[in-house]
């Protein structure tokens, strides 16, 4: 079973809900970037961000910023530690690593899914990512 979320969605769901309208471009089927401008003044920010593993337990994505990005990135301003406290019991932060770990079924928006089918897969197309998943 597969399912997909156009990178337009991605960004008009991002610029209702925070304000900012990321773009994003697929560079592989594993990775993809993104960027955007958080403020006029400030300069456009990017990352590459990849999927490293994807299993029915769980998914850990590294964040790779680029530029600008990296500096609000780092250890200084420690962004990746600000998210945190907007992520789901079950998402685990790695800062050191720019790592995002996602322990499935330990995030209570999911549990409902996780009783009928098992992830296997993310994908990025040029267009759209696919989330393709087993039914249990």
């Amino acid at each position: 079973m597969q399912a997909s979320i156009t990178f337009n969605e991605i960004s008009d769901y991002i610029k209702t809900h925070y304000n900012v309208r990321p773009e994003f471009a697929c560079v592989d089927k594993s990775t993809i970037k993104a960027e955007w401008k958080p403020a006029m003044l400030l300069p456009t920010l990017s990352a590459t961000l990849h999927i490293e593993s994807c299993t029915a337990e769980q998914v850990v994505l590294t964040i790779n910023p680029d530029g600008a990005a990296a500096a609000i990135l780092n250890k200084q301003f420690n962004l990746l530690a600000m998210v945190k406290s907007y992520l789901p019991k079950g998402v685990e932060v790695d800062t050191e690593n720019n790592r995002i770990t996602a322990h499935l079924h330990q995030i209570e928006a999911l549990q409902k899914v996780l009783t009928y089918a098992d992830l296997t897969a993310i994908d990025f197309t040029p267009t759209a990512a696919t989330l393709t998943a087993r039914l249990k």
